[in-house]
């Protein structure tokens, strides 16, 4: 993906396992590499939130607006 689409920076892309790939604006991130947050976090993080039927819409929404699907 794109190095600036994440609104991520440069520490916390590496942390999550994200990599450079020379002589562009690419990073890439391969499942099976082991990263720092995975072995902070082997089973996840807690999310405090409760889920309501009208979200799934939104997701929905932003899906197609970030995949650029929306009109």
């Amino acid at each position: 993906m794109w190095k600036d689409s994440s609104g991520l920076t440069e520490a916390e892309l590496a942390e999550l396992g994200f990599c450079k790939i020379a002589g562009s604006d690419l990073i890439y991130r391969h499942s099976s590499q082991r990263t720092r947050f995975r072995d902070s976090h082997p089973t996840g993080q807690e999310a405090d939130v409760e889920a309501e039927p009208e979200f799934e819409e939104w997701v929905e929404q932003e899906w197609q607006r970030f995949s650029g699907r929306v009109e």
